[in-house]
C-alpha cells in the first residue's frame, strides 16, 4: 500500500487540491434553548462546590489550598 501510495502522490495530490479548492457551503449553527437540569442533589452539590472554589479563588487561594480546604 505504501508503495502504491508513493507512485502515485501526485495524483493523490492534485485530487486533494481539487477538493480543498472546491467551494464548501456555509453551515449556520442551530441556536438552541439552554436545557435547565432538573434540582437534583448531586448538581445542588456540584454547583455549591463551584461557588466555594471560586469564592476561595478570588481571595487568591492556590488551587492546592483550596483543594485541601474542600
Amino acid at each position: 500500500m505504501e508503495k502504491t501510495c508513493h507512485q502515485h502522490r501526485d495524483c493523490l495530490r492534485k485530487r486533494a487540491e481539487e477538493e480543498s479548492a472546491a467551494e464548501v457551503p456555509e453551515v449556520t449553527p442551530m441556536l438552541l434553548p439552554p436545557t435547565e437540569l432538573p434540582r437534583t442533589q448531586i448538581i445542588e452539590r456540584t454547583r455549591h462546590r463551584y461557588e466555594d472554589i471560586h469564592r476561595l479563588l478570588e481571595k487568591r487561594w492556590t488551587i492546592s489550598a483550596i483543594a485541601r480546604r474542600l
